[in-house]
């Protein structure tokens, strides 16, 4: 996939991008844009220069005959085939591109601080032009960013709330505080292998953290309201373990590789960001389904949230 990606060059003056030096410096632009390994083909007025220099067996078109041809041009012409790279007074010029969103070294923040880097020390940018880049990439940059922002910020809330939510579920500050730790170790591995393999935070892999968390937090309220019913019976921590895993820990299992089959799908697509979402969203349901299993019931048994076991039970 690609995004739109456009980098705009006002002038101080009319006419100031086609005159002979000013050429020069959009060429330079141009062909320095079209060297990024990020961006794919770059179409400015250079691009209609060349074409016509092409036409005239290699030899420059006069700047005179250029924008004389283009004030003679019809108006619904100038807009459909110049007006996108150039402004009819010739003071402002875009250079239209696509971002490769597919390519999986693309990092946005980065290339974004090589336009910045560019801009502000590039010799030709030292007078009065005044370069911006715009486009649904920039737009998506700095929604991300945002997202990235906010995630930060908000995931211990979130954290904080859940547990709030399984205080006033179990009514025990021990149980809320035992089923909130499997909810944790999922979001922190994923989040922490995107980290340590490099892997760029986007709008799809930032999503694994709030489903990973969603499904998590099923899991340990299915696990623990069995666990309390099975203990009430027999008031021992192991054999509730055992009867919890046989009953609701198989159903947890079911639903886990029904989960992974349905996100598995998006494995196959050719947008990057959709393989690794459903990747990480399946590696993350199942670190979820296995802290629910493994975690829970060990804390369970050793914490003893529920009070002490029955005296009788535990001697049979």
């Amino acid at each position: 996939g690609t995004t739109p990606l456009e980098v705009v060059l006002e002038g101080p003056t009319e006419g100031f991008w086609l005159e002979k030096e000013n050429i020069d410096k959009m060429r330079e632009v141009h062909d320095w844009l079209d060297a990024l390994p990020e961006t794919g083909k770059v179409i400015s007025p250079v691009t209609m220069l060349d074409m016509l220099n092409k036409i005239n067996d290699g030899k420059d078109v006069p700047l005179p005959i250029v924008n004389r041809a283009l004030d003679v041009l019809p108006p619904e012409i100038q807009d459909a085939v110049v007006g996108p790279y150039l402004t009819s007074d010739r003071s402002q010029v875009r250079f239209a591109m696509r971002a490769m969103e597919s390519d999986k070294s693309l990092n946005r923040r980065d290339l974004m601080g090589k336009f910045d880097e560019y801009f502000e020390t590039k010799p030709i940018f030292e007078g009065d032009i005044e370069p911006q880049v715009t486009g649904v990439f920039v737009l998506y940059n700095n929604l991300l960013q945002s997202l990235f922002e906010s995630q930060i910020k908000s995931i211990a809330a979130v954290f904080g709330v859940i547990w709030f939510m399984f205080l006033l579920l179990f009514r025990s500050f021990r149980i809320a505080t035992v089923a909130i730790v499997p909810n944790i170790l999922p979001v922190t591995l994923v989040l922490g292998f995107l980290g340590w393999s490099g892997i760029p935070l986007d709008l799809m892999t930032i999503m694994t953290a709030a489903i990973t968390l969603g499904i998590a937090v099923d899991f340990s309220i299915h696990y623990i309201h069995r666990y309390k019913h099975e203990f009430s019976e027999n008031g021992n921590y192991t054999t509730s373990m055992y009867r919890t895993h046989n009953s609701i820990g198989r159903a947890m299992m079911f639903t886990t590789i029904t989960i992974i089959a349905g996100f598995s799908i998006l494995t196959i697509s050719n947008f990057i960001p959709s393989i690794y979402f459903g990747l990480f969203t399946s590696l993350a349901i199942i670190v979820a389904f296995l802290a629910s299993v493994t975690l829970l019931p060990l804390l369970m048994i050793t914490l003893k949230p529920l009070g002490p076991e029955k005296q009788a039970s535990a001697a049979e």
